[in-house]
């Protein structure tokens, strides 16, 4: 009887362990590094690539030629301006710095860019985007790739106002693209795309 006791205490224990899915260990690794990036016309997302204070974002999150108007948000109560390093208008691209003794403080690990190749995305992978949609800030959506074009990832993803500049990710913890835009019909959840 002692045995059968046992035996049904493990198998119970055992089947309601629950399993943390990699979407959420990914998350858990890489959020704090996503940040918000206030520009001219509103605000985005943006991400932290080294420990020099560079941060990535779209060009288009940061609005017009403006150094002075240009600030991001670390977390709740960590709110510090910007400057301007390089913009590409053509690509929708930016990067921005921040101090980079405020990271060190922080403890936040950059965010790591996949090594550009042949087998960096494959159609049907699954991926992670984090970023400052609408209200909200740090927001993760799931989804997978599918589509690749030249310069282009399509997804589904769900990319909304202010998810711009921040990072897709991939199962690896890599980034590999750039949210950027969607594609929204009245007809259905839309697809959406990051630029490589």
């Amino acid at each position: 009887m002692k045995k059968i006791l046992l035996f049904i205490i493990i198998f119970s224990i055992s089947f309601t362990q629950r399993t943390i899915s990699q979407e959420a260990k990914i998350f858990s690794k890489t959020k704090d590094a996503v940040v918000t990036v206030f520009g001219k016309s509103g605000h985005g997302s943006g991400f932290i690539i080294n420990e020099s204070g560079l941060i990535l974002t779209n060009d288009h999150v940061i609005g017009e030629e403006n150094n002075y108007e240009i600030s991001v948000k670390l977390n709740e109560s960590v709110k510090l301006k910007a400057k301007l390093i390089k913009r590409d208008v053509s690509k929708d691209l930016a990067v921005i710095g921040i101090n980079p003794e405020i990271i060190n403080q922080l403890n936040i690990e950059s965010l790591k860019l996949a090594t550009k190749s042949d087998t960096m995305i494959f159609v049907g992978e699954r991926v992670i985007s984090i970023g400052s949609p609408l209200n909200q800030e740090k927001i993760l959506t799931s989804g997978i790739i599918s589509k690749l074009e030249e310069s282009v990832i399509v997804h589904d993803v769900n990319i909304n106002p202010g998810n711009s500049g921040g990072p897709l990710i991939n199962m690896n913890s890599d980034v590999i693209g750039i949210n950027t835009f969607g594609d929204i019909t009245n007809r259905g959840p839309g697809i959406y795309g990051s630029v490589l």
